[in-house]
């Protein structure tokens, strides 16, 4: 087992629940996002005219031209759940796109730190990008070999949320076999 650089923290019951409901939309949200590694939440495209955060969650939730890893879905599934969430806009480019709307890695860890403790959040992390981001809890192998079992970036977000669903609202990642 790997070591860990910081104690286990086991989710509150109201962090479980909300993870479900949170992998629950995801799910049904899924098709209507460009989904892939490395993307946060990332959007060429302007909130103009759409006032609220979940308004501007449930838009970009279905448009494709929102690309989103793990946790960009997540976020985007709890601002629709919770509300009160200002996404970000730059004026720089991103690709071939400006501005763009962004949510950086420190912005989306603390929003979902509502459902998730900060080893899950990692723990997701490190399973849908197949990488090693952190070491703050055990079972990093088995983590990484999870993610290793979907080539696709879509179909490995719907392993992880389906997991988050069976194991009681914690990602529990055992590689199929």
């Amino acid at each position: 087992m790997e070591q860990t650089t910081e104690e286990v923290v086991t989710p509150t019951r109201k962090q479980r629940n909300l993870a479900i409901k949170v992998a629950k939309d995801v799910l049904e949200s899924i098709h209507g996002l460009a989904i892939q590694t490395g993307a946060y939440v990332y959007a060429s495209t302007d909130l103009d005219g759409i006032k609220g955060s979940k308004a501007q969650a449930e838009y970009l939730s279905t448009n494709k031209r929102c690309r989103t890893c793990a946790l960009g879905a997540c976020l985007l599934s709890l601002v629709k759940l919770r509300n009160k969430f200002e996404f970000e806009i730059s004026n720089d480019t991103y690709g071939d796109h400006s501005p763009y709307i962004g949510v950086s890695w420190e912005t989306a860890q603390e929003r979902l730190k509502e459902a998730f403790t900060p080893q899950q959040i990692q723990q997701i992390e490190d399973a849908f990008e197949v990488y090693r981001m952190g070491n703050i809890y055990p079972d990093l192998q088995a983590t990484i070999r999870f993610g290793q079992a979907y080539s696709d970036d879509a179909e490995r977000l719907t392993a992880i949320m389906q997991n988050i669903i069976d194991n009681d609202g914690i990602f529990t990642p055992v590689p199929r076999g």
